[in-house]
């Protein structure tokens, strides 16, 4: 068997070790920790410089959708103008044809009435010459 000294060496020995061992753990989870604080702030500048561009991107949609918004107020404005426009150039129109519509209107209830007094002195004349012709033949 091993002696006491031996033993007592022995776990010199693996004292040494043991602390080597955590020594060089020590400065490998330091070392891990810096890379860890590192990617850390890496991690938080492309966070930060995302958000930046996340917030130029909304403020960009933001201007792009008011611009729309100009324009479709606008194209409406002209839509409603052109259509008023037309819509009274059709009311003139619509007003001259119906002018126009009831002189012919009237137009032809005069010639009805011409018509109908020529019709009627034709009867009269009709039968003036035939009451001529009969005193006619009476004082013949």
């Amino acid at each position: 068997m091993l002696e006491k000294r031996d033993i007592e060496m022995i776990r010199q020995v693996m004292k040494e070790e043991i602390g080597g061992v955590e020594s060089r753990l020590g400065e490998r989870i330091d070392g891990v920790e810096v890379r860890l604080d590192g990617l850390t702030e890496r991690i938080d500048g492309v966070e930060s410089r995302l958000n930046e561009r996340i917030d130029g991107v909304e403020n960009h949609l933001t201007a792009v959708e008011e611009r729309l918004d100009e324009k479709i107020d606008t194209v409406e404005n002209n839509l409603y103008d052109e259509i008023s426009r037309v819509y009274d150039e059709l009311d003139k129109k619509v007003e001259k044809v119906q002018a126009g519509v009831d002189e012919m209107s009237r137009y032809y209830r005069i010639s009805r009435l011409e018509q109908e007094n020529t019709t009627l002195i034709l009867k009269i004349t009709d039968d003036l010459r035939r009451r001529v012709e009969k005193l006619e033949s009476e004082s013949a």
